[in-house]
């Protein structure tokens, strides 16, 4: 093979690689974390005392929206130390303040206690449903009997000392900084 047919076929090589990569990249930021979602359904996330009236309302509540709606729900009782254990860690992830029971998580939306829940619970679901859906919300990488919503023990975590995951833009940098290594 002359040199310029190598250099072609180096240059070739490099461009289907980025092309995987890119692709890969893409379909893993489009999948829903838990990689279960369907595309019009609403991941949410409950944590709650098992003695709590306002829990229960909140409860009931979520009954109802499942009825209108595409709606996954994960519920925790914090009551139990292992759930106890997974609250506070998605404490330390999302709060910039103490978090209490009821909390829903669902989408980008945090909503804390019975009140704010019942106020925007319902149009939160109704937005994310017409809208496509949503996956389940981040809640670190842990694991335990809920681990279709959490990163599974077999996968590398690439998340930071909090426990978020790697922004996109962080890894597109990365992407680049390989691709620049080849040409």
């Amino acid at each position: 093979m002359n040199r310029g047919g190598l250099f072609l076929f180096i240059r070739c090589t490099g461009i289907a690689i980025l092309l995987v990569a890119f692709s890969c990249l893409s379909s893993a930021v489009a999948a829903p974390l838990n990689g279960k979602a369907s595309k019009k359904s609403v991941g949410l996330v409950l944590f709650a005392a098992h003695d709590c009236p306002r829990c229960e309302n909140v409860k009931d509540l979520i009954k109802i929206l499942k009825g209108r709606y595409a709606l996954r729900v994960k519920d925790f009782d914090v009551d139990r130390t292992v759930d106890y254990a997974l609250f506070k860690r998605v404490e330390a992830i999302h709060a910039t303040d103490k978090f209490a029971v009821p909390l829903v998580l669902v989408g980008d939306s945090i909503l804390m206690g019975e009140e704010e829940i019942t106020k925007k619970l319902e149009k939160t679901v109704g937005d994310l449903a017409k809208s496509g859906g949503a996956p389940f919300p981040y809640l670190g990488s842990t694991q335990g009997k809920n681990s279709g919503i959490v990163k599974p023990a077999s996968s590398p975590c690439n998340c930071d000392q909090a426990g978020r995951p790697p922004d996109v833009s962080d890894e597109l940098s990365k992407l680049r900084k390989f691709i620049e290594k080849l040409f």
